[in-house]
């Protein structure tokens, strides 16, 4: 079995005389729909009327294969930003130019006062302001320093993409670029020393988790949180009621991964005379990235090194356990995370 896509494609018609217009539209419909029959095409289409009045009452039903097809209020067609910010990374500098800049705003523009139907008085920052769109030489400016920031994961200097004085200029220009990256070369453990327990929320009961927690077993639970002020771990165990602020850059899927990190890294402190030891989280992504035998992130890998280093002389298990199911020891977890992101 085959199976291809074709790309968006917008049908046009302009004019005063609305029933004119249907008929143009409803001609390369039409059309349009003979061809994509003779290549195995099918077609997903939308209609919105752009104009000034009101009303339209001359407008009459336009179909697609005996079908009636709705009016929109909006459609969503991806044309103009794609094309102006292709290699974007490449001339990027140039916008530094007003003339460029200036070219750049007249190309939004145009997009702009086809959607509004604006006057030409109207000025193109209040029109982008009505529509919130950035305007263009900034969307160019991010997307290049997104690729830069990408090219300088693999180092500067000789025989890299970045060489070393162009690395010294964006690390100046961006302070964020020098903070260390959590990505990293795809590496492959296939050494665990320690069982993740999956499920979900269908099959999911006490019941299976108190089985879990057999005599003598230690019980920890992780969480993540991310607030409005910040990003934040928490660790609830034996005698261990810990939150640990971790700012405002990491993901929540970071924090969940750290939280059981810090975790193992606790227990090995401790020593623990206990031999069977069980971890529980809520995060589905953070214990399947655990469980993964490709590695691409230095948090994950720090991890599954702390959790095997610990599997060495303990029966440890990670399980999952969902969230605010008044599971006591996840419901302290999430608190803790919660107050740590929030300091």
């Amino acid at each position: 079995m085959c199976q291809g896509y074709a790309d968006d494609i917008v049908i046009i018609a302009r004019g005063k005389i609305e029933s004119a217009l249907c008929d143009i539209v409803q001609r390369a419909l039409t059309l349009t729909k003979r061809w994509c029959g003779t290549v195995g095409l099918n077609i997903k289409t939308a209609i919105i009327p752009i104009t000034k009045r009101g009303k339209l009452p001359a407008m009459h039903p336009i179909t697609l294969g005996g079908i009636e097809l709705e009016m929109c209020n909006e459609v969503k067609y991806l044309g103009v930003r794609p094309i102006a910010t292709y290699g974007a990374v490449a001339w990027s500098q140039r916008i530094t130019f007003n003339t460029v800049r200036a070219s750049l705003s007249k190309v939004q523009r145009r997009a702009c006062t086809c959607i509004t139907g604006a006057m030409r008085t109207c000025l193109t920052a209040a029109l982008e302001v009505i529509l919130d769109l950035t305007p263009l030489y900034i969307v160019i400016e991010q997307i290049a320093k997104k690729a830069l920031l990408n090219f300088m994961k693999e180092g500067t200097g000789r025989g890299k993409v970045i060489s070393s004085r162009l690395g010294y200029e964006i690390r100046s220009k961006i302070p964020i670029s020098q903070l260390n990256r959590d990505d990293m070369s795809t590496t492959k453990i296939f050494e665990k020393k320690f069982r993740i327990e999956l499920g979900n929320k269908a099959t999911w009961n006490e019941t299976n988790l108190e089985n879990t927690f057999k005599a003598h077993t230690q019980r920890w639970f992780t969480d993540g949180s991310k607030t409005d002020e910040g990003i934040g771990a928490g660790i609830f165990g034996p005698r261990a009621k810990i939150s640990i602020p971790l700012g405002n850059y990491p993901s929540i899927f970071q924090a969940e991964v750290y939280a059981i990190s810090a975790c193992a890294e606790i227990i090995l402190q401790r020593q623990a005379r206990l031999q069977h030891i069980v971890i529980c989280s809520d995060s589905q992504a953070a214990l399947k990235a655990i469980s993964s035998c490709e590695i691409k992130s230095r948090v994950v890998w720090e991890c599954v090194a702390r959790l095997n280093i610990l599997g060495e002389n303990k029966a440890l298990q990670l399980v999952w356990v969902p969230g605010h199911k008044g599971i006591q020891g996840n419901e302290e977890a999430d608190r803790l995370a919660r107050e740590a992101a929030a300091t």
